[in-house]
């Protein structure tokens, strides 16, 4: 019985470890408008949040990520600096204004928990209390666990500044399982890794 403790704590362990290890965003869906055949160079970043603080950093992290790939990106926060809405024909004054050719806006669809056991398959189920104190005994110290994790679903959308046409879009899921910072440094690395990949960036 001990050995089969161990092998379970230690099953345990390895798959808490993995879900940890494991990347926090992933793309659940992605769209580009195969007539679409230019290379943006001038973006606006527009991050929709209320928390202004999380809004700055996205901007920024946004802009610097573009960078290596020669992208002139501007954070939306620096010309823009109420986190509420503001009257669209400033926005489209000042697009055109600093010779912006794409817009980038990201927004929050949805949050929801995601549950996940951790442990052996068989003994998911609870112990049984008619089987006898042995099998209750048995199951109750090798029962697994359940990790609960919020999961935030975004979309992000790339427009066409001059046709107002969306060229790309993305949704995904990220696990808030780690620093808000981290998060979002992944979160923009896999969008801009896609972009690239369709594209959009040379």
């Amino acid at each position: 019985m001990k050995s089969n403790k161990k092998c379970f704590l230690a099953l345990s362990l390895i798959v808490a470890l993995t879900i940890i290890s494991c990347a926090s965003t992933s793309l659940t869906s992605v769209w580009k408008d195969d007539n679409y055949q230019g290379n943006i160079k001038n973006v606006l970043i527009i991050g929709i949040s209320k928390e202004v603080a999380k809004k700055r950093y996205f901007e920024d992290e946004f802009a610097r990520q573009l960078e290596a790939y020669g992208v002139r990106a501007v954070a939306s926060y620096k010309y823009f600096p109420s986190e509420e809405m503001l009257p669209i024909d400033a926005v489209v004054s000042k697009v055109g204004e600093m010779n912006i050719d794409a817009v980038l806006i990201t927004r929050v669809v949805d949050k929801k928990i995601v549950e996940t056991y951790v442990g052996r398959a068989d003994y998911y189920r609870p112990p049984n209390y008619h089987r006898g104190w042995r099998n209750y005994y048995t199951k109750s110290y090798n029962q697994g666990y359940v990790v609960k994790d919020e999961v935030v679903v975004l979309e992000t959308n790339l427009y066409d500044a001059e046709t107002e046409k969306i060229i790309w879009s993305a949704m995904s899921e990220t696990f808030k399982n780690g620093a808000e910072e981290g998060l979002i440094k992944e979160y923009v690395g896999l969008l801009i890794k896609n972009m690239s990949e369709k594209g959009l960036l040379k």
